[in-house]
């Protein structure tokens, strides 16, 4: 059966998912198992914190190089059960192009471990359930992917002719089915529970008399809301004089308040009551500034009616979004 290239799921970096802290006892996460795939039972039971921080682990891992590699690896020796060799010179090139975006996508093998590991326990929900029969699918052919770029790398090609690429390609297109069917169930469920969970996280951590965390997930909500409003009036670098200023300035003063609320809280003997790195968190706060400093520039170009050079430039909705999905990343670094 022939499989479809799949598109980017994650339009705009306000769906990217966020972990979240506050909720669970410390590093219960790293010792509920032990070995063999028995549960310890003197471990601590995994809660809904644990599985939440891992599938959004999984799905940021997912939408930032495995979707690319799956697609190129399509391209490259096709999309049904019969290995495409290739041969020729469009082939090598493709083939190659495969080699390079699928450099990094080993990286997604400890989220999917953490995920068979956590996303059995009980109580079970629909999420759990997704991202259950997404793992299923998901590692057997990141296996495959990974054993058939090494192939290719040592040239392995020349002493069989193929015949392990062939049989690592059976196995890709095996579960390549279970993986299109499983995504997008896995996919909504994460859009659906992560304002759940945000709010979840955010009154938890205010009970444990955290000040710094909840402002800084507190930020991050009010950069969403900006990026949410540009994609829904669906502006980007070549429409984007069109906004109305009027309802977008409304949510960028918004932003500018939830950095100083966080600027306020954030002194060193706060950040060490709550154990949080002074210099992590300054630079957080310097990459929110300049997230908002996009928005800013975007008002000031519809104003004077200014063009930036390129789709990236300063101002533009791309540029703001490239701003916020950092902004983000700074944040679940932080925050796992």
């Amino acid at each position: 059966m022939k499989r479809n290239f799949i598109g980017p799921l994650l339009v705009c970096a306000a769906t990217l998912a966020l972990f979240l802290g506050g909720c669970s006892g410390d590093d219960k996460g790293n010792e509920a198992a032990s070995g063999g795939g028995a549960a310890d039972k003197n471990a601590p039971a995994i809660d809904e914190t644990d599985k939440w921080n891992a599938y959004v682990s999984l799905s940021n891992e997912l939408h930032k190089d495995f979707l690319e590699a799956y697609n190129a690896y399509l391209e490259a020796f096709g999309s049904d059960e019969t290995f495409r060799i290739p041969d020729d010179e469009k082939g090598q090139k493709l083939a190659g192009e495969f080699r390079r975006v699928a450099s990094h996508v080993s990286n997604m093998k400890k989220p999917l471990e953490e995920v068979a590991r956590v996303s059995t326990a009980e109580p079970q929900n629909d999420l759990d359930k997704a991202a259950t029969a997404l793992e299923a699918s998901l590692s057997p052919m990141l296996e495959a992917m990974l054993t058939m770029r090494e192939y290719l790398q040592n040239k392995e090609y020349i002493d069989d002719n193929y015949a392990k690429a062939a049989e690592l390609h059976k196995t890709f297109m095996t579960n390549s089915a279970g993986f299109e069917a499983a995504l997008p169930p896995f996919t909504d469920q994460i859009d659906a529970m992560e304002p759940v969970m945000r709010e979840k996280s955010m009154k938890e951590m205010r009970e444990q008399g955290q000040k710094i965390r909840p402002e800084m997930l507190s930020v991050l909500m009010a950069g969403e809301k900006i990026l949410v409003y540009l994609d829904e009036k669906g502006l980007n670098a070549e429409n984007f004089h069109s906004l109305n200023i009027d309802e977008f300035r409304p949510l960028y003063s918004a932003m500018g308040e939830a950095i100083k609320k966080l600027e306020e809280v954030a002194t060193d003997e706060q950040a060490e009551a709550e154990s949080l790195h002074m210099g992590s968190l300054k630079d957080y706060i310097s990459v929110a500034k300049e997230t908002r400093t996009q928005a800013a520039a975007m008002i000031e170009n519809v104003l004077e009616k200014k063009n930036p050079h390129s789709t990236w430039g300063s101002g533009t909705p791309e540029k703001y979004s490239k701003s916020f999905d950092l902004l983000i990343s700074r944040y679940n670094s932080y925050i796992n």
